[in-house]
């Protein structure tokens, strides 16, 4: 009998869950009542229409009967949401602090991350790695890195001799030819970038990896230390614009502060220049 039964049912199985923040049209959409009466109760101590306490949000008593919204009583009705329509855009509280490290981390000129983008790709890399549960390769991707970029030069460097050998020749000043620093910087880029094309095409595992502790603590401290990287830069580590600096009031509110005169004459300088924040797509349009 039991195994019958264990036939006949489904069984499945929750392979990922993903959490998101509502849309205005899908909480529009889920609410019963738009609420745009500030007060909860008039003077007979009955719940105000469209108020906080609106009847169709849910019996608040016992005395008050049915829900008219779904037609249970006190004890049964889960109770219904309504929405207040904002006359001005605000920011969502919950992602207020990561905005602002996000404002703070990018360059105000070409908004890209501050950091070198090869350096960000370092880090992605690492990212990728944690991702596909490993996080010994990731802890020690620096030293995978410089050996990549020394097996470059070294390889570079047998082939100039082999040249040499085979031409027989040799510099101005009787020494063997080397590779300057341009053409080492320029070999290391390219070998790096390559290594790094192959390490974030590394396959996830299918359904993810769980981590430890021990690896949540790694991711931690990884982004940890890529907030910090970006947010010491004086100055763009890609189009070199210095960018001003950002405050806050409470969670309502971003200021972008003026540049001091040193890094405003470095923009000016290089042909750099920053909008202030209210500065928009239309006023731009209209100057043209």
């Amino acid at each position: 009998m039991a195994s019958n039964l264990d036939v006949a049912l489904i069984r499945r199985s929750v392979e990922n869950i993903t959490f998101g923040i509502y849309t205005d049209d899908e909480v529009r959409s889920r609410s019963v009542v738009e609420v745009t009466t500030p007060a909860a109760y008039d003077y007979l101590g009955t719940a105000c229409p469209r108020g906080l306490y609106d009847p169709y949000l849910g019996p608040i008593h016992e005395r008050e009967g049915s829900c008219p919204t779904c037609g249970n009583t006190y004890f049964h009705c889960p109770g219904h949401a309504g929405h207040v329509e904002l006359c001005v855009p605000v920011y969502q509280p919950l992602s207020f602090s990561r905005l602002l490290d996000f404002l703070r981390m990018k360059c105000l000129n070409c908004h890209d991350f501050r950091m070198p983008r090869q350096k960000a790709k370092i880090y992605a890399a690492k990212f990728h790695l944690l991702d596909c549960g490993m996080i010994k390769r990731a802890l020690e991707f620096d030293a995978e890195i410089f050996c990549a970029k020394r097996e470059s030069i070294e390889g570079s460097q047998r082939l100039v001799d082999l040249y040499d050998k085979e031409t027989a020749t040799v510099s101005a000043d009787g020494k063997k030819n080397k590779i300057s620093k341009k053409e080492e910087e320029t070999l290391t880029t390219g070998a790096v970038d390559k290594f790094l094309n192959r390490v974030l095409n590394t396959p996830i595992p299918k359904g993810g990896v769980n981590w430890t502790s021990h690896e949540r603590a790694t991711f931690r401290e990884l982004k940890k230390e890529f907030q910090a990287y970006c947010t010491r830069l004086l100055r763009c580590g890609n189009c070199g614009a210095s960018s001003p600096k950002i405050r806050h009031e409470a969670s309502n509110k971003i200021f972008q502060q003026s540049l001091n005169p040193k890094n405003a004459a470095w923009n000016e300088s290089n042909n750099i220049k920053i909008d202030p924040a209210c500065y928009s797509e239309k006023k731009k349009k209209r100057k043209k």
